[in-house]
């Protein structure tokens, strides 16, 4: 009977406990006042109940950046300024990630995505253009190329999420109810900079103090926190896989050699299924190949969607 009752009263404890992490609202850590933001203005568009923060820069054919989850437009950081000596270059926070805010809760969905980047071209007075895409931003740009096929002029995508498959460990947690909630309020700094060093980039030695803090503050923001397990739930990649040999666009896929979070053989299986395609793999290059390996990639971007609007397929490698 007495371990009975001390059976039930550490359920009790746990549960309370779990309890007070689920109902805990940790607090936005303001401690850092990004550089980037200082050095670059950027704006902000009222697109329904969305308030879209993004950056715009060049002359020349537009060409949007969209990057991947748990990151901000400050990924392309590194990509802006060359890419947009050639183009007009917009590059813009989605739902759930970096300065944009919202009112209410999207229902974080592909068609969410693509809903927004609809607007955002249509409040930029852009018919068509070309997108880029890492990551989860890759699903997105290749789910709205799919819907859009009009509006798309060359498709460029790195690193890209697309496939029926498990996401890396620490995103893959984020699915189970309770757990999910409960973990993203405990994404800390120090998080931030394991993941980068050791998943993220293929060279730690590349990572700053100051790539780790730009990428953790908006981390810290509660509306951020909740979207990434809500959007880790609800990303149906059945829909673009089904619809990827509909893709019209000509597409580049770039993928960095040593990535830990997508293998590198996805690229060659998103060359089969996207009609004139290619591949371009990058030699010492982790999962976001345009940070850590950008003189690369701007040239590949600024060949691809400067060139025909015809791309040869095929498949090359390039150490970098």
């Amino acid at each position: 009977m007495r371990r009975m009752r001390l059976w039930v009263l550490g359920i009790g404890v746990m549960f309370g406990v779990f309890l007070a992490l689920y109902l805990y609202q940790p607090p936005a850590d303001n401690s850092y006042a990004s550089r980037y933001l200082k050095e670059n203005p950027t704006r902000f568009l009222q697109l329904g109940d969305y308030k879209i923060h993004y950056l715009v820069r060049g002359s020349g054919a537009p060409v949007i950046l969209v990057h991947g989850g748990g990151t901000w437009l400050y990924s392309f950081r590194n990509n802006i300024p060359s890419l947009s000596e050639h183009f007009t270059v917009y590059a813009l926070d989605m739902p759930g990630h970096g300065y944009t805010e919202y009112l209410g809760e999207p229902a974080f969905d592909l068609d969410t995505f693509a809903e927004v980047l609809d607007g955002f071209m249509m409040a930029m007075n852009l018919s068509s253009a070309a997108l880029v895409g890492n990551s989860w931003g890759g699903g997105w740009a290749l789910y709205f190329a799919e819907k859009h096929p009009e509006k798309v002029r060359g498709l460029v995508l790195i690193d890209s999420s697309g496939f029926v498959g498990r996401d890396h460990w620490e995103w893959e947690i984020l699915k189970y109810p309770l757990l999910g909630e409960v973990l993203s309020k405990f994404v800390s700094r120090s998080w931030v900079e394991d993941s980068y060093r050791k998943d993220v980039f293929h060279d730690a030695g590349k990572v700053t103090d100051e790539i780790v803090s730009e990428v953790y503050k908006p981390l810290t923001f509660p509306r951020n926190r909740r979207a990434q397990y809500k959007i880790e739930r609800g990303l149906d990649w059945k829909l673009t896989e089904a619809a990827m040999g509909s893709i019209k666009a000509p597409t580049l896929i770039i993928w960095g050699k040593q990535d830990k979070y997508v293998d590198v053989r996805s690229a060659e299986r998103f060359r089969q299924n996207i009609r004139n395609s290619t591949v371009v793999v990058l030699d010492n290059c982790g999962h976001t190949p345009h940070e850590e390996c950008p003189a690369a990639v701007n040239e590949l971007i600024v060949e691809f969607v400067g060139g025909s609007k015809s791309a040869s397929t095929g498949a090359r490698n390039m150490t970098n």
